[in-house]
């Protein structure tokens, strides 16, 4: 038999943090497995919400026990350095062990072009994720990295 676990969405654009925060206590109350925020940096709609994915995941795991929680999901590429994305989901999961989880994403030009970044063609977008996932990932394994990629560097990031 599968392994069926149930999760729910949190949608950071429609919810006050503080609602947010209730309804990840109500998901891990009403049985779920885990919970996503979504990583928006503004609304869909005015007037709308645009809290902080991390800062509420935060807030998220200290108000429930088992409920794993993350993000569904960041943009690594764009607005977000993937080093300073590693340390957010790594600090997370030292303040919630074992039940951190990172999901990644491309992005869409609505919550990433407001910081003044162009959106790029997709061949673009697939390559920034590349180099994205590779810092993260050896970031998490622990490795102190030089990184000097096409989109992103780093020198002695941990």
């Amino acid at each position: 038999m599968p392994d069926i676990r149930y999760w729910t969405q949190l949608a950071t654009e429609q919810f006050t943090p503080t609602s947010i925060v209730e309804q990840a206590v109500a998901t891990e109350e009403a049985g779920f497995d885990g919970l996503s925020l979504s990583d928006h940096y503004q609304p869909w709609w005015e007037p709308g919400e645009s809290g902080h994915a991390f800062t509420m995941l935060g807030a998220a795991g200290q108000a429930t026990e088992r409920v794993a929680i993350g993000t569904g999901v960041t943009a690594p590429v764009h607005r977000y350095h993937p080093a300073v994305v590693a340390q957010a989901f790594m600090t997370l999961e030292a303040l919630n062990p074992g039940r951190a989880y990172l999901g990644v994403g491309s992005g869409e030009s609505l919550n990433e072009t407001p910081c003044g970044m162009d959106w790029p063609p997709v061949r673009e977008q697939v390559d920034r994720m590349e180099e994205a996932l590779e810092i993260i990932g050896r970031l998490f394994d622990g490795e102190r990295l030089d990184y000097d990629g096409r989109f992103f560097r780093t020198k002695r990031a941990l």
